[in-house]
């Protein structure tokens, strides 16, 4: 399994990281607690690593996950050794987070990681097993309930539509369950914000087809509603304290909340209560405490009512609660579907089947028992800036009222809302004001007296250190609108996990430039202004053109949510399925072809596909009687541009040929036969209109590549761009030939040739055929027979050319800036890098930054490099360098003024600032076996970029022959060829005629030397490079040069540079090795 490592956090204590994206699933890590928390709900694997000291007295460990130890391991005690953890968690809730604990009475003592108890390093990765759908059950005409094979994640895509016609959809919500909640389970409810509730609803007897996405992920199953669904038969009763009641049905019913409103009086329709078993009217008592028609409300602001309800999204359950008396002690009953007050049928209690079959009325028992103590606060976290989540011990009433209660620093803050947190009647979630949003960090949180579900008021209590992290917004899910409101334009939803700011400025949600589309082929799509923005859904609608149907990708960053926080880069796949009619864009012919062009790929086989010949008709109307032809069986058709063309070649005995341009000549695509309808239909089922007849636009010339205009677009590419009417179908490189220069020039052979589009051809050359002063380039056919041809099937013009003339517009480009050496003050020496040769390099063009804030003059002696693409500059600073000082270098002028041109007279093309790169061999290590000997000992030498191992080893013959290593196989030091060099200055080891290399330096225990006597390897020695930027040697099992390893103190690595500055080089060779660093370290005993 592939674990991500997770990068250090940014703060000098952080031991776990801050922040981690695998693919969606975001884990941030809480700075002041040193907690994992979960952002998504999901199963993990993750790998926590100890590197303990040999001074560890802590023998054990402890993996907690919200308040349970889920893990314990043993740790070895003083023993200086890496220990390595692995297990799986499933996260069901969002609200728990992760630690590691010392569950030992000892310290425990990292090397990394100090003396608390954390781990040296994290790694994690997600079990995303592809989502199913393992069932589909409690099937009725407004929900039904879908089980995944894993828990919902919340991001996922709901989709109902009429199986076979994704048109005739309907509108859903995907909600919980509130009567048996899980967290794999989900109701889906037919709903449409634009609809009353009850008239939306799925039909009796109609095979419907759900569909659950998740980011490229699938998951389909069918439902039927059948005539006979399960009626309404009962109906429970939960009681908590003497406040709440919370009523639930067996299946959705409408009008649990009905109110009957007259002047004075507002009631609950459906519900009535009998108090002792006893009917306690008006009559009896002029003001009585309890009746039985219950005064209620639905606002929660309305804190005038007796009650207040709540219906729960899936129509199963209704809360009850009472918002200022409590209900008496004891056995009650609550009558259900009946009141005083109740009207007509039409608002009674009933299921949402066709006949609305009316829920009886019953009488349900439920006991009320008051507690003997007010709730408690257990615990107060904060999911955002702005939500502050508060569990008691027991129920609680959700009062707006009291939404004062919670205050932050002893300030009242600004609460919008209260609501329940799903079905859990003791925790209550306050959304703050955006205005006014928690401060980062810990803050003091005190709770005050709220109502209990007994009545009672809770005592006040002070929550300390309460930590507040603001997690970046990021996109939850990207999903097409069926229906777009723009035609022939393909809209997309794109749902952020909070409020965005909603400008079209920096940061903001509408702001285009902070999103890429691209297409599966990897090519950008434009979008199209403006772009909208929903903040009660938290949903972007950004238009483009129509797309074709297939997987796409937005790429998004830097958009701020309202209290400007950015999000982070993330990039999500979504698909496009095709959704709207299709469209002839044009039909033309040569000959005796025709090619129809559609706007969208079509169906290819079948009996409504684009190649069935029954599906067309020509009518020739220039004649009396008019002429009427379906395509005869010899027809050859032939489907082009991705199923979007189709080719259609008549037989030469067709009565409607010629083809001709005219408007009685028309196309029907589709029609009416006698007993059936022909007609075609696009890869999504939608069907062409019938009633579009087309006639024939144009009959393009012969296709002649002397009518075209020829681009240099860079040192190894042409393009082709031909200017009439006619277009291709396929190119082979056998037909063409190019020349550079001057009449008749030179013949150049194309590599390969690319049809770019129905125009655009093309041609790739080896890397610097092409240069600045290329001024004249032909493209021209043979004179042999033809194998490229026209979208109609025939043969390009042969022996036919361009005039000569050409494009060029080549600019150079400034790749890197990398440093050299800095030993000698006032001399820095950088090496600036571009992706072509330069004819005239103007120093003064640039300038160098030293931290931001010091301007250095920069000095250019006539070095240069590689076909002059690399210059060496001197910066003349008068203070060493440190490592970490930042180097920066910019254009000092502004473009009109560059005087530094390329070798095709073109100026340099403008560069943001570039920081200097120090590539540097940043490690060596020298592991070496408990023998005396050199058998079986690795030395490697790391560096921080991937390396050109062909400037490490120039001569991998070690003869003088200059034979390159290319660094994919090993190469084998053969004996003699490792040096082993004894002096009173030092013992090294260096490779023969490979300076390059550098050298290997060996600091002597006192009293011992590595190298007694000068020799060489008695066996090959295995050079490798690993990962692209390790260097290993390896010695062998059998060498036994008079070399002693154990002699050694410390080992350091020593880069070579020349008089001419020349080192070893990055794999793209835009980077030089700052020679100056020597890393140093000291033998690790294996």
């Amino acid at each position: 399994m592939d674990f991500h490592t997770i990068s250090n956090g940014t703060d000098i204590d952080s031991r776990i990281p801050l922040n981690c994206e695998i693919d969606n699933f975001q884990i941030t890590y809480l700075e002041e607690s040193r907690e994992l928390k979960f952002l998504d709900k999901g199963t993990y694997v993750i790998e926590l690593k100890l590197i303990v000291s040999e001074t560890n007295e802590a023998n054990s460990i402890g993996i907690k996950f919200g308040e349970e130890l889920i893990k314990e391991y043993n740790v070895p005690i003083k023993k200086s050794t890496e220990v390595v953890f692995n297990f799986t968690i499933n996260v069901d809730t969002t609200d728990k987070t992760l630690s590691v604990i010392n569950t030992s009475d000892d310290n425990l003592n990292l090397v990394v990681g100090g003396v608390n108890m954390d781990v040296s390093s994290a790694s994690i990765t997600s079990l995303n097993d592809p989502i199913s759908i393992t069932n589909i059950d409690q099937i009725n005409n407004k929900t039904i309930t879908v089980t995944l094979n894993k828990d919902f994640t919340g991001n996922e895509v709901f989709k109902v539509f009429k199986t076979g016609d994704i048109h005739q959809a309907v509108k859903v919500i995907a909600v919980q369950d509130s009567v048996n909640p899980a967290s794999n389970k989900r109701v889906v409810v037919a709903y449409d914000t634009g609809v009353k509730p009850y008239d939306i609803r799925f039909q009796t007897g109609v095979s419907y087809t759900l569909k659950i996405s998740s980011d490229t992920e699938e998951a389909k199953g069918e439902f039927i509603v059948k005539e006979v669904t399960p009626p309404p038969m009962n109906a429970d009763i939960e009681v908590f304290g003497d406040r709440i009641l919370n009523v639930k049905m067996d299946v959705p019913v409408q009008n649990l909340d009905y109110l009957k409103v007259v002047p004075g009086t507002q009631e609950l329709n459906n519900f009535y209560v009998l108090f002792y078993d006893k009917d306690t009217n008006v009559s009896q008592d002029p003001a009585p405490q309890w009746i039985g028609t219950l005064d209620a409300t639905t606002d929660e602001q309305d804190v005038s009512k007796t009650v207040i309800t709540r219906v729960a999204p899936d129509y199963r359950s209704m809360e009850i609660q009472f918002n200022h008396i409590s209900l008496p002690v004891g056995a009650q009953q609550l009558i259900v579907n009946f009141s005083k007050i109740q009207e007509d049928s039409i608002y009674k209690l009933k299921d949402f089947s066709n006949d609305q079959r009316v829920v009886p009325t019953m009488s349900k028992d439920f006991t009320v028992i008051k507690g003997a103590n007010a709730a408690v606060p257990m615990s107060v976290v904060t999911s955002s800036r702005t939500e502050i989540i508060v569990k008691f011990d027991k129920p609680i009433l959700n009062l707006y009222s009291e939404k004062d209660a919670i205050s932050v620093e002893n300030v009242p803050t600004n609460v919008l809302q209260i609501t329940r947190v799903g079905n859990k009647f003791n925790t209550l979630k306050y959304t703050l004001s955006n205005t006014t949003p928690l401060p980062i960090g810990k803050v003091n949180i005190t709770v005050g007296r709220i109502t209990d579900a007994n009545g009672y008021k809770t005592m006040q209590a002070i929550f300390k250190d309460v930590i507040v992290v603001d997690n970046p917004p990021r996109i939850l899910k990207v999903e097409q609108i069926e229906i777009p409101s723009i035609p022939n334009t393909t809209q997309i939803l794109v749902t952020f996990s909070k409020d965005m700011k909603d400008t079209d400025t920096e940061g903001g949600v509408r702001n285009p430039n902070y999103y890429v589309i691209t297409k599966p082929d990897t090519s950008i799509v434009t979008i199209k202004t403006p772009i909208t923005y929903d903040a009660s859904k938290f949903a972007a609608t950004i238009t483009t053109e129509k797309l074709d149907p297939g997987v796409y990708n937005l790429f998004a960053q830097d958009i701020q949510d309202v209290l400007g926080l950015p999000m982070k880069a993330q990039n999500i796949s979504f698909i496009i399925v095709d959704n709207t009619e299709p469209k002839v864009t044009g039909i033309t012919f040569r000959n005796n072809t025709m090619v129809i062009k559609f706007n969208e790929m079509m169906q290819t086989s079948g009996e409504h596909s684009i190649t069935e010949i029954q599906n067309y008709l020509i009518e020739d109307g220039r004649v009396v009687p008019s002429k009427k032809e379906v395509l005869l069986p010899e027809t050859v058709m032939l489907t082009m541009k991705n199923s979007k063309w189709v080719r259609i070649t008549l037989p030469t005995n067709s009565i409607i040929l010629p083809l001709a341009v005219d408007p009685n000549y028309l196309v029907h695509i589709g029609y009416a036969k006698l007993k059936e309808i022909r007609y075609i239909q696009d890869v999504g089922g939608n069907i062409y209109p019938l009633c579009n007849l087309h006639q024939i636009d144009s009959n393009p010339e012969e296709f002649d590549v002397s009518n075209g205009t020829v681009t240099v677009i860079s040192d190894s590419r042409l393009q082709y761009k031909y200017l009439g009417q006619n277009e291709l179908y396929s190119i082979n490189i056998s037909d063409f030939e190019v020349s550079i220069g001057t009449a008749p020039g030179v013949v150049v052979a194309p590599l390969t040739i690319t049809l770019k589009d129905e125009k655009t051809i093309e041609f790739n050359f080896p890397s610097n055929t092409f240069d600045g002063g290329t001024d004249r380039v032909v493209i021209g056919t043979k004179n042999t027979d033809m194998q490229s041809r026209d979208i109609y099937g025939y043969a390009i013009t042969k022996n036919k050319s361009t005039n000569g003339t050409v494009v060029n517009g080549l600019r150079a480009e400034l790749q890197a800036v990398s440093l050299v050496t800095d030993k000698q003050q006032g001399a820095v020496v950088i090496r600036m890098t571009f992706n072509k040769s330069i004819d005239k390099f103007a120093v003064e063009d640039f300038g160098c930054l030293l931290n931001n804030s010091q301007s250095i003059s920069m000095k250019y002696n006539g070095n240069n490099f590689n076909n002059k693409k690399v210059f060496e500059v001197v910066l003349q600073t008068t203070q060493p360098l440190r490592y970490t000082d930042e180097l920066v270098i910019s254009l000092a002028v502004p473009e009109q003024l560059i005087r530094t041109l390329d070798i095709d007279g073109n100026k340099i093309a403008m560069f943001t600032p570039i920081k200097l790169a120090r590539f540097i061999a940043q490690s060596i290590k020298w592991q070496r076996t408990s023998s005396q000997g050199i058998s079986n000992n690795k030395v490697t030498i790391e560096f921080n970029y991937p390396i050109n191992t062909r400037t490490v080893i120039p001569d991998s013959k070690f003869d003088g022959t200059d034979k390159p290593w290319d660094g994919i196989t090993p190469l084998a030091i053969g004996a003699g060829n490792l040096e082993f060099n004894h002096s009173v200055a030092g013992d090294t080891i260096t490779i023969k005629n490979n300076e390059q290399f550098g050298t290997i330096e060996i600091a002597n225990k006192l009293g011992s030397d590595f190298v007694p006597v000068s020799c060489t390897n008695n066996k090959d020695v295995v050079l490798s490079l690993v990962d692209g930027n390790k260097l290993v040697l390896q010695f062998d099992a059998a060498e036994d040069a008079l070399v002693h390893p154990q002699a050694i103190n410390f080992v350091t690595y020593a880069p070579n540079i020349d008089a001419n500055n020349t080192t070893i080089q990055n794999v793209s060779n835009v980077l030089f090795l700052y020679s100056d660093y020597q890393p140093t370290s000291s033998p690790n005993d294996v």
